[in-house]
């Protein structure tokens, strides 16, 4: 998604406003996939404007990303909310430096510059909630509805020279 900036620069426009709704499936320019999602919706509304002789941007957006919870593997929401407020050039439209590479000639890539912010924001695990206890990591039940039969009192065989570890010692 480009936005033509060349009108700011000039002094032709003075505010160019911005608002749009994407989904994923949406036949936009913004490559979701590198977020990992099953699905995402984002909805983006603020403005670019030009003062004294450098463009800036104050742009809001809501996001909500749709994948498998890390523990459960059940599909599980994020929701992320930010407010953006950059400049993104001067009056000779040289960008800098954070923004150097979302500006093509005249054309700034709203797109990517929100993307770059999600990544930024999202939380690393996706979780369906703070409780999940997630599956069994041996018979594979979801611990969040059922228990497992497995045996509880499993330890890792590599380790199992430090199993007797403070029985044979005092403490």
């Amino acid at each position: 998604m480009k936005v033509d900036i060349s009108n700011l620069l000039c002094g032709k426009d003075k505010v160019i406003d911005i608002e749009f709704e994407v989904t994923q499936e949406s036949n936009c320019d913004i490559d979701f996939e590198v977020l990992d999602v099953d699905s995402i919706n984002l909805y983006c509304n603020g403005k670019l404007f030009k003062q004294n002789d450098a463009v800036f941007i104050e742009l809001k957006y809501k996001a909500k990303l749709v994948a498998p919870c890390s523990r459960c593997l059940e599909l599980a929401e994020q929701n992320i909310t930010s407010e953006l407020h950059d400049m993104l050039c001067d009056k000779s439209g040289q960008a800098y430096e954070d923004i150097q590479n979302l500006l093509e000639h005249h054309d700034f890539l709203i797109g990517e510059y929100i993307l770059e912010d999600i990544i930024m924001n999202r939380q690393p695990q996706i979780l369906c909630s703070e409780q999940c206890e997630g599956i069994c990591s041996k018979c594979g039940v979801n611990l969040n509805y059922e228990e497992c039969t497995c045996e509880s009192q499993s330890f890792d065989p590599r380790l199992s020279a430090l199993k007797d570890f403070f029985t044979d010692r005092e403490v």
